[in-house]
């Protein structure tokens, strides 16, 4: 059922780890170019402070771009006394002769790179296309609490009639990477979706759909996969500028702004809807902030979430 290979990004990183050779060092940035995008920096920090293994894979090797040591889940004097036992000298707390000591010649296939070449290949299979005989429209959402993903499917009516609830759990192993929301949330909807019963005939999803940098978001990444029509809901901007309710990224409509009262949602077809009817669907929705599928999505994920 998935279209694409989810790479365990844990994993690279801390392989890239045992590539640094003695006496030498790396930087956050360095292990993020390795992995295929800068971008990918802070969730590098995240996955080394929670290293449970220091010894096995050497995170105190990393270091900041401008030299200085930076943070060690055992303590900035541990990681000092670490580096300065490989021979590694530190003066106010840089590291001196820095750039000589620079480890970059790792051994990668760039997953992240891979992830967004697959994209390219996937976003050829979006249709944008007007939407005009629905009966059954379904929210998804998904909460955390630590790596836990509580994921909530709900589906209704043109009446706001309830017809299928569904929760799961699962632990969440892609880290967050700012614009491949996909690999994280993606892979438990899908999972969510094997178990529905009535099959929906547009989903809103909590992110967005062709309103992404690179056109692609979780609504275009599920609805391709899927088949199915799919809209993104976001509540925060997440790129493009507005006019007259409409959003453009490089002057190319790719999205709108829907208002309920003083507040507002971003919406954004995912695929086999256009931007018209994803504007029209979602405002016949919304009860109150966002579509009410969505809504109520969100307050069962999040409830559960609180409760483990």
């Amino acid at each position: 059922m998935f279209a694409t290979k989810i790479p365990n990004i844990e994993k690279y990183v801390l392989n890239f780890l045992k590539q640094i050779p003695y006496g030498k060092i790396t930087t956050y940035k360095h292990l993020a170019i390795a992995l295929g995008d800068e971008i990918s920096v802070r969730a590098i920090g995240e996955i080394l402070n929670k290293n449970k293994y220091p010894n096995k894979y050497p995170c105190y090797k990393v270091v900041l771009s401008s030299g200085e040591i930076g943070g060690y889940s055992l303590g900035i004097e541990e990681k000092k006394k670490r580096l300065e036992k490989e021979g590694i000298r530190i003066e106010n707390g840089k590291v001196l002769n820095f750039e000589n000591l620079l480890f970059t010649d790792f051994e990668t296939d760039f997953p992240l790179k891979k992830l967004r070449e697959k994209e390219e290949r996937m976003k050829k299979k979006i249709k944008l296309k007007p939407l005009k005989k629905y009966s059954v429209v379904a929210g998804v959402d998904v909460s955390y609490k630590e790596d836990v993903a509580t994921c909530c499917y709900v589906s209704m009516d043109k009446n706001f009639n309830k017809i299928e609830k569904i929760i799961i759990k699962t632990k969440v192993k892609f880290p967050y990477i700012p614009t491949y929301f996909s690999y994280r949330e993606g892979p438990i909807i899908l999972k969510i979706m094997k178990k529905v019963k009535n099959k929906p005939d547009v989903i809103f999803i909590d992110g967005n759909g062709i309103l992404h940098p690179r056109n692609f978001g979780i609504a275009c990444w599920v609805g391709t996969i899927l088949k199915i029509p799919t809209i993104g809901v976001a509540k925060k901007l997440l790129i493009g500028n507005i006019k007259r309710n409409y959003i453009f990224v490089n002057n190319k409509k790719v999205g709108c702004v829907v208002k309920i009262g003083k507040e507002k949602i971003f919406v954004s077809p995912g695929n086999l809807v256009d931007i018209k009817s994803a504007k029209e669907i979602a405002k016949k929705f919304i009860k109150y902030k966002i579509p009410e599928p969505l809504r109520l999505a969100h307050i069962f994920s999040s409830s559960k979430a609180r409760a483990l």
